[in-house]
């Protein structure tokens, strides 16, 4: 969220660090150590402002990881679509990245492409008739969305007594699994037979949401209040901060500029060992 926020004018203008909130002086340090400085311009905090900063796949971007020699990761591949899945044949493995719970729309052409309870069907015909031996879900960049809507994805991993093993469910979790997200990682959780892998989800199963803006009458800035209290954990006593993975595994910076995954890669230690 740290781009999201450092760009937004309110931030400063609350915060009291500079008399401009329009244009911010910074400094970037380098890995060398060199420093440069620049100016950073700022926008007032609107929906759709902050949902467009949130694409990943905006072309306007330089990105930090153009100049790697490694092939570009699975999770970096298709950040634009909400879910996609490909199998890895050499290594049996399905990957099924899991953006956004929300149906996947094609905006152009202005209707559906294809709904989560149609995909989810694919999910399991793609398990059924391919030697899959490991299914990996991941869930790192999904902010959330519809919570009802991953039902049907849920059942079809119930269902599936090839893949819902110790060993065979690998779930990618991130600081940014956040929402009807937590909601489908902590159903993964209770219901099936998954291991998480990667960081720590972006907040605790029980949590408040239903996010509603709101336009204060006398500042004119929007705020957001959550309407709702969900109980997603073991129990209503469920404290956790966040659900912790299995095996842990950050993601560095000096992984993104390489193009490595490190959840991937443990994943497929733990299934060589």
């Amino acid at each position: 969220m740290a781009p999201l926020i450092l760009q937004t004018a309110e931030f400063y203008c609350i915060h009291g660090s500079t008399k401009d909130c329009q244009r911010i002086p910074i400094v970037v340090q380098h890995s060398d150590g060199r420093t440069e400085q620049g100016m950073l311009e700022t926008f007032p905090w609107k929906l759709e402002n902050h949902s467009e900063m949130l694409n990943p796949s905006r072309k306007a971007w330089v990105y930090a990881n153009t100049n790697a020699t490694n092939p570009l990761p699975l999770y970096l591949q298709y950040p634009e679509k909400n879910y996609w899945m490909q199998f890895i044949e050499n290594q049996k493995i399905l990957y099924f990245q899991f953006n956004q719970v929300v149906n996947q729309f094609n905006h152009a052409e202005n209707k559906a492409e294809e709904s989560i309870e149609t995909f989810s069907k694919r999910l399991l015909e793609t398990i059924t008739e391919n030697p899959v031996e490991a299914l990996v879900i991941d869930i790192r960049n999904n902010t959330g969305g519809n919570g009802f809507l991953a039902l049907p994805i849920i059942k079809t991993i119930i269902k599936s007594e090839k893949i819902n093993q110790s060993g065979k469910l690998f779930v990618i979790t991130g600081r940014r699994t956040f929402s009807a997200a937590i909601d489908f990682a902590c159903k993964l959780e209770l219901w099936t037979n998954a291991m998480f892998i990667g960081e720590p989800t972006g907040s605790s199963p029980n949590n408040y949401g239903e996010h509603n803006p709101i336009i204060l009458p006398y500042s004119g800035l929007m705020a957001s209040y959550a309407s709702r209290y969900f109980q997603h954990g073991y129990s209503s006593n469920d404290n956790r901060p966040f659900i912790a993975p299995n095996i842990a595994a950050e993601l560095r910076s000096s992984d993104y500029f390489n193009n490595i995954d490190p959840a991937m890669e443990a994943i497929l230690k733990y299934l060589k060992r």
